[in-house]
């Protein structure tokens, strides 16, 4: 009887570390469920720190005003019982409402009487395409958002919002943003560091006082634009002025130039991570960089120049490699002792190229060759040999009928 008792305690109780690890893989309605098994679960359930970043897009849009509110009531009550019991109770910093488009000012109101959420800093409500101000979230409470992800709003609901982005540093709007708009946002938000930006393809946001207003943000540090209609000489001036940037993402631009990629990497010295996916007019890259880690510019041109020896992970997918003494010989000619992540999906690359490459890279862990219909299995034992930290080899629509995901001990 003791033995199964014991057992029984075994399975009953389990470690805080063990709880937090099962209840940061669940989704907020399984956590609840998981954290109501018993007493000992429910105890750690309250004072978990998953409370810390709540993700509730998974709601759907039916009935999400009763949701939240039956939510933020369970809150509170949560809340109060901890209070009772002395302990303190954790509290909500980062919350994603994403996607639901049926969200309402009644929803924010409830939120903003839930305790748990009186220190919320980082705050996502993109497409939720049914608000109108989000005052109600803000009134009476002395917040201070750092990371704000914002849906289109009108002039007046954008207007109300400004005296609480002075402490803002991340900004994630639609790319159809209002340029007045958009420059009183700046003008509002003195400590931005990151900017986000999604879908303009009619005329271009940064003109004559919006682009001016974005260079006198010298502070600067992230840029994220995605498919936006942005004129090359806009991008000159704007990395000569933000010569802080440490991250740049550009995707889908036909209008950035390879000129203007050099003088990106020429400008920020402190650049470690650069995106230009999808940008198909970029040709001849050609400035070293020392300080860059991330480089991805599949679909792209061609660049054989490219010169980043300390680069970790490196994408060239859909570039042409098949002339190997135009590319693959100029490209790998130098070691790449930091890489550990390289895709070479649809380079048009054979086994030759893989061997002279894998030479140059023997710390590589992920080596995607997807799409590559002249590499063989017989690399296989080639690449495994030369990189004993691999762990990862994709295959897919190459001659091998195999994708290994190999792993060394």
């Amino acid at each position: 009887m003791n033995h199964t008792n014991t057992e029984n305690e075994k399975i009953t109780k389990i470690s805080k570390i063990l709880f937090e690890y099962i209840g940061s893989n669940l989704n907020l309605q399984d956590f609840f469920s998981f954290g109501n098994i018993n007493k000992h679960y429910r105890a750690l359930f309250l004072r978990s720190n998953k409370w810390r970043t709540v993700d509730l897009s998974f709601l759907g849009s039916r009935g999400v005003d009763w949701k939240i509110y039956k939510l933020c009531d369970t809150l509170n009550n949560h809340y109060q019982e901890n209070t009772a019991n002395n302990h303190q109770s954790p509290m909500i910093e980062s919350l994603n409402l994403n996607g639901l488009y049926r969200l309402t000012e009644k929803c924010l109101t409830y939120l903003n009487q839930c305790v748990m959420m009186d220190d919320i800093q980082s705050l996502s409500i993109q497409n939720c395409s049914n608000l109108q101000s989000l005052l109600n979230f803000f009134n009476h409470k002395p917040r201070h958002i750092k990371s704000l992800s914002l849906p289109t709003l009108s002039q007046k609901s954008a207007f109300d919002l400004k005296p609480h982005l002075s402490s803002l540093t991340s900004l994630t709007t639609p790319g159809s943003i209002d340029r007045n708009l958009f420059s009183n946002y700046l003008s509002s938000s003195p400590n931005l560091k990151k900017i986000s930006l999604s879908f303009r393809s009619e005329d271009n946001l940064f003109y004559h006082n919006v682009l001016e207003k974005l260079c006198s943000m010298k502070h600067l540090t992230h840029l994220y634009f995605f498919s936006m209609n942005i004129e090359d000489d806009d991008y000159r001036k704007m990395f000569l002025a933000l010569d802080q940037l440490s991250i740049v993402h550009i995707t889908n631009s036909f209008l950035l130039s390879g000129t203007t990629v050099n003088l990106l990497l020429d400008s920020c010295p402190q650049l470690t991570d650069l995106c230009i996916r999808y940008c198909r007019r970029i040709q001849d890259i050609n400035v070293l960089s020392k300080k860059l880690e991330k480089f991805n510019a599949g679909y792209t041109q061609t660049c054989a120049d490219i010169n980043f020896p300390n680069i970790v992970e490196l994408s060239l997918s859909n570039w042409n490699l098949s002339n190997f003494d135009q590319t693959i010989a100029k490209i790998f000619s130098q070691p790449y002792p930091k890489l550990i992540h390289l895709d070479l999906t649809g380079t048009k690359i054979n086994d030759k190229s893989v061997t002279f490459i894998i030479e140059a890279c023997p710390n590589l862990q992920r080596i995607d060759l997807n799409g590559n219909v002249d590499v063989t299995d017989e690399i296989l034992p080639v690449i495994i040999k030369n990189c004993p930290n691999l762990y990862k080899v994709d295959f897919i629509n190459t001659s091998s009928a195999l994708v290994l995901k190999h792993s060394n001990p």
